[in-house]
């Protein structure tokens, strides 16, 4: 078998090319990228508001307004009980601590038999951990309030920029396809249309599967009685954005408090459960429903998207990983075909 050694260098490339902008130029396009993804999401009910009469800007306003209404009914109803549980959380941290020296110790205990001073070494790490645990968690929590006033600067910005591109988005692919010479126009159009099919698809999917996991998952940990079952379901359902790791971060967030708050081994299993019938309605049921449109990227290449995105940019980069890498395969997808059609031209007229 023949090796593309070809499509491999070009995407390559392009794959590096993307990295070394984004780390750069990250806090100029991350607003962007951003409001471009907004405007995916919103679109269809911007086009089919349009379609019954009313205009775009009219439109996108509505939406606006109706997703700031559900926005400040979700602040009013859940921020104070997310508010309180991580308050909770914080107030008994150092109750955490010493049960989880405690399992150290005793672990450690039983390997001194084999290793003799591990117990005592192990409990003095395992505390060390911690307290520098404690330190960062302060620390990124004076950070994040400092942090307020960017963060709201960024709403805006995304919030403009999306607004443009949800009323202009047509005028600008009109645009871009008018500067492309004419033997380039129909494979233009094409690429458009299968990036817009396969990554709208994808980010809509992946907005309506982390928030039907949230949901699933923090009913099931309310009907086991797990403490903070609305902050650890919130955390199963925003980490599903994240493929691959995402399901795993929720688990462990799930079983961690489980056993952190006291609960007996049948709260941990009951919390594990909830998770891995969460993951296999999410496998069977959801993601067939809503990700019928998938990027289709083999999961290695997804795998190392999602960690080449945190190593760049952190979590925001792991959840963009897969959308960018689903855009430059389509457009070397259909650059390859455009040339072989070329070629192929080519030869009949000879």
């Amino acid at each position: 078998m023949r090796v593309p050694w070809g499509r491999i260098i070009i995407f390559g490339t392009i794959v590096v090319l993307i990295v070394v902008v984004f780390t750069v130029f990250k806090g100029i396009l991350l607003p962007l990228v951003f409001a471009f993804l907004l405007s995916y999401i919103l679109g269809p009910l911007v086009d089919r508001m349009e379609g019954m009469g009313i205009s775009r800007t009219a439109a996108i306003i509505l939406l606006y307004l109706a997703m700031f209404g559900l926005l400040a009914v979700g602040i009013a109803v859940l921020v104070p009980v997310i508010r309180d549980q991580a308050q909770k959380i914080a107030q008994n941290f150092p109750t955490y601590q010493a049960r989880i020296q405690k399992v150290a110790l005793d672990l450690g205990e039983m390997m001194d038999r084999y290793v003799p001073g591990l117990s005592e070494k192990l409990g003095d790490r395992v505390s060390g951990w911690f307290g520098r645990t404690m330190e960062t968690l302060v620390q990124k929590g004076i950070e994040w309030v400092q942090g307020l006033i960017s963060t709201f600067t960024l709403v805006v910005i995304v919030l403009f920029g999306s607004f443009f591109f949800l009323r202009d988005g047509h005028r600008f692919k009109t645009a871009l396809v008018q500067l492309v010479p004419n033997r380039y126009f129909e494979m233009t159009l094409n690429l458009i249309w299968r990036i817009d099919r396969q990554i709208g698809g994808y980010i809509r999917g992946q907005v309506l599967e982390a928030a039907a996991v949230g949901i699933l998952a923090t009913i099931g940990f309310a009907i086991i009685d797990l403490p903070y079952f609305i902050l650890v379901g919130a955390i199963e359902g925003a980490a599903n954005i994240i493929p691959y790791f995402g399901p795993l971060i929720g688990f462990i967030a799930a079983t961690l408090v489980a056993f952190l708050t006291g609960g007996s081994g049948t709260l941990v299993l009951g919390a594990a459960v909830v998770c891995l019938a969460v993951q296999q309605i999410d496998n069977f049921l959801i993601q067939p429903t809503v990700m019928a449109r998938s990027v289709a990227l083999h999961p290695l290449v997804v795998m190392f998207a999602v960690l080449a995105g945190g190593s760049v940019m952190g979590v925001v980069g792991m959840v963009l990983a897969v959308p960018v890498v689903g855009i430059l395969k389509v457009m070397v997808q259909t650059a390859l075909e455009g040339i072989r059609t070329y070629r192929a031209s080519q030869e009949l007229a000879r």
